[in-house]
């Protein structure tokens, strides 16, 4: 069903003034109350009234999504704008989709009170006694339901003219990225083919549907200026700079006096990049935003996202600061332009695999760290990180699936072309051959060792090549954490600093947990900048280490 007519029931008043005229709101206490705007709903309710304009002047129907904070009312204000069409049009179909059904049947008796009082103002409601997930407009022939993603299917075959999906990057808790894609673009928005399109989500890393659209979809300011979307849709980022809620009222004279004075660079930028002036109100917004970063941490950014480069860098418990890695992204990005105009741009060899970011200079010293793999098509890569002793910035990186020999042999090779460095292979599994290869095949002379005990007496020996250990592994983490924090090391690589993002806590792994790759990435560049990082700053000093 689509929309043919206006029942003309708003009689002429806006959507927002109809609500707060008829829509009720119920309490945790039970009581009742008026459903008004808060000040950040009424930024969404601006915003959501230029998309229509916006996709109406390109002749399709809207396709929105919206990245959001945690709790903050943002859901219920567009689910209660998109379903007072429903009881205000004729023939209206309109549908809220969740991520399970519990959570989808919950959120619809949240709407189910929206219209407790509208039965005697509006035309007849019937809602569906087996399920309790549908509402029938019986005068207007208009209806709401809910549905969940369970299936690449839902909603398939259906006419809506508004849908509203929620918790967007939460699809991949039941669906994979690929049945997530089907059920948007191959379910849902043809369900809506004229209708509108309403996807919500609060960030979660930058490997789930929600990216995916995001990263094709434009900004509302691209749009004003014309832009066209290739997906057709149309990006908002609602922070919790637009929502009044997101501030610590009730401070005392000297708590906002020492608020005001203690101000960061940071802090300061961001209030007057969101225009707060009021000295009182800056500090209300600086002292609740504190307060969440202490009790969240590095959950903050992905929990109320602040702007479209840190909102992806959250998901999970993060074991590298993701601010860090914002910064050291923006860092290579300089060093990249500076290198630009010295006309010593950066060079890519081997079909890309291989980049050479600076090349060796007579003064310097360098340190090649690789981390083999098997070789085997759709595997892990291996991973070959050269840096520079004296500077601490990555010279050169090579990331791609070769046998243990070959990486071996491009190993080397970068090693003696950058002053005979030291080279340090990590020899767990596909790692012994590979450093075999290097020393017996290839006779390079200068590898890392280190001083080992025999099991049998305790003599001391050599063993050459890094072996991480429950001893080495947290050693190697926490002294690369701290250099990406302080900004020590200056690594040029992309896919490293991919790597380092997607290094989070695994929960599962036991009551403490443990750090690892998340699923479906790849820890490559945490073992060898680490690896190579931790033989920078204890090599030549700790006498269990020797450089030969």
């Amino acid at each position: 069903m689509t929309a043919v007519a206006s029942a003309d029931l708003r009689q002429g008043r806006s959507i927002t003034q109809w609500q707060q005229d008829h829509l009720w709101l119920r309490t945790d206490a039970q009581e009742e109350m008026p459903f008004f705007d808060n000040e950040g709903q009424s930024v969404l309710s601006k915003w959501i009234d230029e998309v229509i304009e916006i996709s109406a002047s390109w002749h399709q129907p809207v396709r929105c999504v919206l990245a959001k904070p945690r709790r903050d009312g943002w859901t219920s204000k567009l689910a209660a704008r998109i379903f007072t069409r429903a009881a205000t049009e004729r023939n209206l179909a309109c549908r809220y989709v969740n991520t399970t059904e519990r959570d989808a049947l919950d959120t619809f008796r949240v709407f189910l009170t929206f219209f407790d009082k509208l039965e005697k103002r509006v035309q007849p409601v019937r809602r569906s006694k087996e399920s309790m997930r549908d509402l029938d407009f019986t005068g207007l022939g208009s209806r709401i339901d809910t549905a969940y993603a369970s299936t690449p299917g839902t909603c398939r075959g259906l006419g809506y003219g508004e849908l509203l999906l929620d918790e967007l990057a939460k699809i991949q808790d039941v669906l994979s990225l690929e049945d997530a894609k089907r059920l948007i673009f191959g379910a849902i928005l043809p369900s809506v083919r004229f209708g509108n399109f309403w996807g919500l989500f609060t960030p979660d890393g930058d490997t789930d549907i929600a990216y995916h659209i995001w990263k094709d979809a434009v900004s509302l300011d691209e749009a004003r200026r014309g832009v066209r979307p290739k997906n057709g849709f149309i990006r908002l980022l609602l922070t919790h700079w637009q929502s009044d809620q997101c501030r610590t009222r009730g401070l005392g004279d000297d708590e906002l006096l020492e608020l005001a004075s203690s101000l960061s660079d940071e802090e300061t930028g961001l209030l007057d990049k969101h225009g707060i002036r009021d000295p009182e109100e800056r500090a209300q917004r600086i002292h609740w935003r504190r307060q969440q970063i202490g009790s969240l941490g590095e959950l903050f950014w992905q929990e109320f996202a602040e702007d479209e480069d840190t909102m992806w860098l959250s998901a999970g418990d993060l074991f590298f600061d993701a601010r860090a890695i914002k910064a050291g992204r923006e860092a290579a990005e300089a060093r990249r332009a500076a290198a630009e105009e010295a006309g010593k741009p950066w060079r890519y060899e081997m079909n890309g695999r291989l980049a050479v970011y600076c090349e060796p200079t007579d003064d310097d010293d360098y340190i090649v760290f690789t981390d083999a793999c098997r070789g085997v098509r759709g595997g892990d890569p291996a991973g070959i990180f050269v840096l520079s002793l004296f500077t601490g910035e990555e010279v050169a990186s090579f990331r791609g699936v070769v046998e243990p020999d070959e990486a071996a042999e491009i190993s080397v090779e970068l090693a003696e072309r950058y002053n005979e460095a030291l080279w340090a292979p990590e020899i767990d599994g596909p790692g012994q051959a590979c450093l075999l290869h290097g020393m017996k095949v290839l006779e390079y002379a200068r590898v890392y060792r280190h001083q080992m005990q025999e099991k049998i007496g305790g003599r001391p020996r050599h063993e050459y090549g890094w072996h991480t250990t429950a001893v080495t592994r947290p050693a190697l983490l926490q002294g690369v954490r701290t250099a990406v924090r302080k900004g020590h090391i200056q690594i040029n690589s992309s896919w490293v600093w991919d790597d380092l993002r997607a290094f989070r806590l695994n929960p599962k792994r036991g009551l403490r947990g443990g750090y690892e790759a998340a699923a479906g990435a790849h820890d490559e560049g945490v073992i060898v900048a680490g690896g190579a990082w931790y033989i920078r700053e204890h090599g030549g000093m700790n006498p269990k280490v020797d450089w030969v």
